[in-house]
């Protein structure tokens, strides 16, 4: 399948469903293509939708809430944005890939890949 071909919105939906395969059903999924990509499964998203926004303090305010909190990351590698804030925070937390997936540019319309990771956190940040 051509997933450029798909209108966005069906093709959100259409790789939602091969992406709820691959998360527990309380999983917490941040990224400004979260909301996008999963619309159509119930799943809990967090956006991080601003491009300039970081998506680990947004994972450190959930894990505040929900220490045990099982949280996955949509990285746009096209607005890297996210992927450069947790790379500063390697300490704290390390990216797992699970899945990679083609969706269209927000800029340009052009494929541009887009993984899933899990979130693996690594220490409690020092108080």
């Amino acid at each position: 399948i051509n997933l450029m071909m798909i209108p966005m919105i069906a093709l959100g939906a259409f790789v939602g469903i091969r992406l709820v395969k691959l998360l527990p059903e309380d999983a917490i999924v941040l990224g400004e293509r979260a909301d996008q990509m999963l619309m159509s499964v119930p799943v809990r998203t967090s956006s991080t939708f601003l491009a300039n926004s970081d998506g680990t303090r947004t994972a450190e305010d959930i894990l505040k809430a929900k220490p045990d909190a099982k949280l996955y990351l949509m990285a746009d590698t096209q607005h890297a944005y996210n992927l450069q804030n947790f790379a500063k925070r390697k300490d704290r937390f390390a990216l797992q890939p699970l899945a990679k997936f083609k969706m269209p540019s927000f800029a340009t319309g052009k494929p541009v890949d887009v993984h899933l990771c899990r979130i693996n956190v690594l220490k409690e940040t020092q108080k």
